[in-house]
């Protein structure tokens, strides 16, 4: 896995809640920050999928997206009830949880990786949420990543990541309708070798 193509993929933070905020302004109820975490979700779970190349699938873009969406969307109902920095910390940790589960599910290359990703994931995104004081602002009304905050957090998950995929990485998920077409193409080059082999 490339570390390099993992960090670039901060910069969908701060673009997404550019973006969010210039549609919906102060998105102060919990749909509208539904279809902003979709934004988000949208840009983040695309710039990984495109980080990781062959070793994430289309799964992991959707998932990402649906993750942070209705992360999000908990985000403000979490504001509604704790202190405005005590619920930034704790919705980015828990918008962390939700993304971290469902990747860590797409990753599962051994026990642990599930629990392990998404705790990470939930740290990272609470630690990123700290430093960049991402807080649910009056004039923004949802969370999202400041551009400090969300290079500390995509640091902190890509150096695990490469840890659990390795430096070459391995793929994080296996469409399972292609194991029929891998053994029908596999058929025919042992086929097309013996008949060579034949001829000759």
């Amino acid at each position: 896995m490339s570390l390099v193509r993992w960090m670039i993929t901060f910069l969908a933070f701060p673009l997404g809640g550019v973006i969010t905020a210039a549609v919906f302004g102060p998105a102060r109820d919990p749909l509208a920050g539904l279809a902003a975490g979709l934004i988000i979700g949208t840009l983040v779970g695309g710039a990984q999928w495109l980080a990781l190349g062959r070793r994430a699938g289309w799964r992991w873009f959707a998932g990402t997206a649906l993750a942070i969406s209705v992360g999000t969307s908990l985000d403000i109902l979490i504001s509604f009830v704790i202190a405005p920095l005590g619920s930034v910390i704790a919705g980015a940790a828990l918008t962390g949880i939700l993304v971290g589960i469902i990747q860590g599910f797409l990753l599962r290359h051994r026990g642990r990786t599930t629990g392990i990703w998404a705790a990470v994931t939930a740290a990272a995104w609470a630690i990123g949420a700290a430093i960049s004081t991402l807080a649910v602002e009056g004039d923004r009304g949802f969370a999202a990543f400041g551009t400090l905050g969300a290079l500390v957090a995509t640091a902190i998950t890509g150096i695990v990541l490469r840890m659990l995929l390795g430096s070459r990485g391995r793929p994080v998920t296996r469409d399972p309708d292609s194991g029929p077409m891998l053994d029908v193409a596999a058929s025919l080059i042992t086929a097309t070798r013996s008949a060579a082999s034949r001829e000759q």
